[in-house]
This record gives C-alpha cells, sequence and structure tokens, in this order.
C-alpha cells in the first residue's frame, strides 16, 4: 500500500527491508513467551485451535464462501473492530494503543483526500 506514495522504487524496497527485519526481530523476542505458553497451556491453545476450526470448516462448508458485497463488508468491519479492540486491551500504555488505532484508521482514510487532490489538479496539467 504504501508503495503507492512513495515516488522512488528503491525507497520502497529499502522500507519494505527494514520492516522485515523490524519483523523478524519482533517474532524471535516472542518466541520466549511462545514456549512459556506452549508448555503450561498446551491443552487450552490444542482445544482452542481444534474447536474454532472445526467451527470455521462448518461454517464455510454449509454456506460457502461470502459473495454477497454487504456481507463482505460487514465482516472487514467486525474484523476491523475486533482487532483494535485488541490493539486498546493488549498494550498497557492507553496512548501508545490510541496513537496505532489513529494511525490505522489514518491511513485507511488516507486515499480519499489524495484521490481528491489528484482530481482537481487533473484540469490544471491538462493546461501546462
Amino acid at each position: 500500500m504504501l508503495k503507492r506514495f512513495i515516488p522512488k522504487h528503491s525507497t520502497f524496497w529499502i522500507l519494505m527491508s527494514g520492516s522485515c527485519i523490524s519483523s523478524l526481530y519482533f517474532i524471535y523476542s516472542l518466541k520466549d513467551g511462545m514456549k512459556w505458553l506452549w508448555s503450561e497451556y498446551r491443552r487450552y491453545l490444542l482445544g482452542y485451535f481444534l474447536s474454532v476450526g472445526v467451527m470455521s470448516f462448518g461454517i464455510c462448508y454449509k454456506h460457502g464462501p461470502l459473495t454477497n458485497e454487504r456481507s463482505i463488508n460487514l465482516l472487514t468491519w467486525t474484523l476491523q473492530l475486533i482487532a483494535f479492540v485488541f490493539i486498546y486491551f493488549g498494550i498497557t500504555i492507553p496512548q501508545v494503543a490510541y496513537a496505532i488505532i489513529a494511525a490505522i484508521l489514518f491511513s485507511k482514510v488516507l486515499w480519499y483526500p489524495l484521490r481528491a487532490l489528484y482530481w482537481m489538479g487533473s484540469p490544471f496539467r491538462a493546461v501546462f
């Protein structure tokens, strides 16, 4: 998504490699926590994944994939709302959670003003 806003391709790949490296570091730092979680709560994790997997398979098998645009939008907004709740309750500093949620919302809404500016600027480009 950011590739549209960055003018040079080389800058995009530098930013992308930096984000990949930071993601790998984040995963590596969580590795010990996951080992503890797996060793202490193995039965609960297996039960959760098994029950959610069976329910998801059953619902998808019965109803099939979503084809209605309204259903897809409803599912998208519901998943985003759940993600915002997880972000809010998953971070101990509320200001950081607010900043992350605002950044996510702003990145989704940023495309509309940029498209409006492009639309307003297109007649001027035709003149020059």
